[in-house]
């Protein structure tokens, strides 16, 4: 049973995570073609773009992280307040 307070509203997912994935994944990427390259001897100047990529990306998603789950939280709590406003007689 639902009462007045509780609101039945889905989950999201938590913001930021897929593109903090991603800028990891491009970072280990870089990395291990980097290591590699190295060892055939050959200069691996290339990847190095790819780690910065990487990790631009991965700086992004955390931002959106801290920042984005402050912003929903707020907005889901003044949409239950509104709505128990509304609900008052």
């Amino acid at each position: 049973m639902i009462g007045p307070d509780v609101t039945a509203t889905p989950e999201r997912g938590r913001p930021g995570v897929i593109l903090k994935l991603m800028g990891a994944i491009l970072m280990m990427l870089g990395t291990l073609d980097s290591l590699l390259t190295l060892r055939g001897g050959i200069p691996a100047h290339e990847f190095l773009i790819l780690i910065a990529i990487g990790a631009a990306i991965f700086g992004v998603g955390a931002v959106r992280a801290r920042y984005g789950a402050a912003d929903r939280d707020t907005a889901v709590a003044d949409e239950s307040d509104a709505r128990r406003v509304q609900e008052r007689p």
